[in-house]
């Protein structure tokens, strides 16, 4: 269900058109849910307080199937313009009952309400952050609509005032009407892009919600008026492995009301009565991150996307986050529940999202790892100097993408093995850490699997490689062997003598789409210059910015020049990469004469970097990198950032259509 109980569907019309059905605005003026007394009254008299399309500042779930209102829309869409027209007592808008028959959620004036909240808490049961506001509105909406009993009903009686006009019971547009406005001024803070515009739209939304039902409705505990303060979960990357690392419980940032308490539960809250398993308690405070005593532990990828699953059956493809069997619920001085979470994998955020096909790759949020292949195998476990200085990552290339990592990153070197099969290594600085051919494997099976985009970046080649160009050409063979026929390609421009390849080399003016249609899921970048005349599989690396020789406390100064429109450093219409890591000259402490390991710089810059990215500077970055990307949500951040950009994108033609 879409804003203003609304509805999203992607059709096939010779191109994918993203529709977007929407009851209008200003309901109250047609008296469909009150009569007002005097147009000073009416909260909706001035109309919206912007103009702006509230699909914009919060995607909303669909609650009912898009193909289900669009059939029902044509049917009745031009008697419900009729309708809008006329003064009186309100009509029942006959899209919305159509829907419910359709849904077999209607008899006889009633709507089943228990299996209608059953249907609407199904279509969010893979949206945790929604779960709970979903529930709560649904038994407002229901009480709203019997406090109103006397209205509707004298709307059912009715009787046509125009040739071919049916007459319906308006019970069905009430409980639709009332679930769109609940929802979306109620929208949680990890989907609503924030911006003036938005926050005005809400703010007038909620005072449009304000006039309908509190008079008629109390939700629990008045929690649905208050501003949400998003929790999440994360890994801490002060782990000796992953399986031993601390789960972190986060709220922020900046939340104007904090929760009294956080719960972490083995099941999800709100289908069972299971007690949690750790309790954080803010006292206050607008933002924080707390490590519990609960690891992270040997657990599976979940929805079958582990390594070892997909072996054996293929996973199947879902358009919403899979949540491991670990939830985050927030809740006020009542006890009422305020915002739900859970720690989730992201393996097919790309695929579900079509309209991202028209974005150009400039202007995708890549959610990203630094030195992506560094991390402890079976391999290298033993190596003491790795386990101190060289891992990067808590989990394998396989893991970063199932959890939702599209930009990969990697450092290249040359070291002749016995066999020869094992000729190249993922090395981080001079020092090898794991060979590159099962890498390359794991790369390989994920996108046929999820037919996700995937970004390599080949940045640096420290070891063998210096006046060897043998050794690229032989790593651009095993490339094309094993990825090849996924990559997308340079073209050859032809001239009268001979076939050359594009000398601009520039990928980031390309969409997803000019890639799918192709049937191709990866795109290499090549930090050498020789390679990218020879090789057409290789296209030229993005421009590069980091924050490695950094200080963390120099980290908000670097973005406010790198996102400033203003100075001279910020990218403007190109590819660009941040790697928002910190280095170990950088984190050297003068006092105490010491350096911070990789994973206590990460912990220490990953929070503020998060948090610097968390406002419109999301809407600007392109690839951001980090090390330890498990003890940030910075898949999330790029999901929610990317799904705003393709309401943004012109590409994406919208069909809005009011009804009441």
């Amino acid at each position: 269900m879409d804003q203003h109980g609304g509805y999203v569907e992607q059709c096939t019309m010779g191109q994918q058109r993203r529709v977007v059905l929407k009851l209008a605005l200003c309901l109250l003026t047609s008296g469909a849910l009150v009569q007002v007394a005097a147009a000073d009254d009416n909260p909706c008299a001035a109309g919206p307080p912007v103009d702006t399309n509230p699909a914009e500042c919060c995607p909303t779930p669909m609650l009912v199937e898009g193909t289900i209102m669009m059939d029902c829309y044509q049917k009745y869409g031009e008697q419900t313009k009729k309708q809008l027209k006329m003064e009186g007592i309100p009509r029942g808008c006959c899209i919305a009952e159509c829907a419910m028959n359709a849904t077999n959620m209607y008899a006889d004036g009633m709507l089943k309400r228990d299996d209608l909240s059953k249907m609407f808490m199904d279509a969010v049961k893979d949206k945790p952050e929604w779960m709970a506001l979903v529930r709560d509105a649904t038994n407002a909406c229901f009480e709203l609509a019997e406090k109103k009993k006397d209205e509707i009903e004298a709307g059912a009686k009715l009787e046509p005032s125009f040739e071919g006009e049916k007459i319906c019971h308006p019970i069905s547009g009430t409980v639709l009407r009332c679930m769109g406005m609940m929802m979306f001024a109620q929208c949680p803070a990890s989907v609503f892009n924030v911006n003036d515009n938005c926050n005005k739209l809400r703010e007038g939304w909620r005072t449009i919600l304000a006039a309908v039902c509190v008079a008629a409705v109390t939700l629990a505990g008045s929690t649905a008026y208050a501003e949400s303060c998003p929790i999440y979960l994360t890994i801490s990357a002060n782990g000796r492995s992953v399986e031993d690392a601390p789960l972190v419980i986060n709220w922020g940032p900046g939340c104007a009301n904090p929760p009294a308490w956080i719960g972490l539960y083995t099941e999800n809250p709100a289908l069972s009565n299971a007690s949690p398993i750790a309790q954080v308690f803010p006292n206050g405070q607008h933002s924080g991150a707390v490590a519990s005593e609960v690891k992270f532990g040997r657990r599976k990828l979940p929805g079958g996307w582990s390594h070892e699953q997909v072996l054996q059956h293929i996973p199947k493809r879902k358009s919403k986050p899979i949540c491991f069997d670990l939830y985050l619920t927030s809740y006020d001085e009542a006890g009422q529940l305020q915002y739900f979470d859970c720690l989730k994998i992201q393996p097919t955020w790309m695929f579900s999202e079509p309209g991202l096909g028209n974005v150009s790759l400039r202007e995708l949020f890549l959610p990203g790892t630094h030195c992506s292949g560094c991390y402890q195998t079976r391999n290298n476990v033993g190596n003491v100097f790795l386990k101190k200085i060289g891992f990067r990552q808590s989990l394998d290339v396989w893991s970063q993408l199932v959890f939702g990592v599209r930009y990969l990153d990697f450092s290249i070197g040359y070291y002749p093995s016995h066999n020869g099969t094992r000729n190249f290594w993922i090395m981080n600085e001079h020092f090898r850490v794991a060979s590159l051919g099962p890498i390359l494997q794991d790369i390989r099976r994920f996108v046929i699997l999820s037919e996700e985009t995937v970004f390599l970046d080949f940045r640096r080649f420290p070891l063998g490689f210096h006046n060897n160009p043998e050794q690229h050409e032989a790593l651009l063979a095993l490339l094309e062997q094993e990825l090849g026929d996924l990559v997308y390609r340079r073209q050859f421009l032809s001239s009268d003598e001979t076939d050359t390849l594009d000398a601009d080399g520039e990928s980031y003016n390309l969409t997803l789409g000019d890639m799918r249609r192709e049937g191709k899921y990866i795109l290499i970048t090549y930090n050498h210059e020789a390679s990218l005349n020879e090789s057409e599989i290789v296209w030229k690396p993005w421009k590069k910015h980091s924050s490695a020789f950094l200080k963390h406390t120099e980290l908000g100064e670097f973005m406010q020049n790198l996102f400033s429109q203003k100075h001279p450093d910020a990218p403007r219409n190109i590819g660009w990469s941040l790697h928002g890591v910190q280095g170990f000259q950088g984190s050297y402490n003068e006092e105490e004469a010491t350096y911070l390991m990789p994973a206590e710089r990460a912990s220490i810059v990953n929070p503020k970097l998060m948090q610097l990215l968390s406002g419109p500077w999301s809407h600007r970055a392109n690839a951001v990198l980090v090390d330890y990307f498990t003890n940030t949500n910075l898949v999330e951040l790029a999901v929610s950032t990317n799904r705003y950009k393709t309401l943004r994108n012109p590409m994406n033609e919208a069909v809005v259509l009011d009804i009441q």
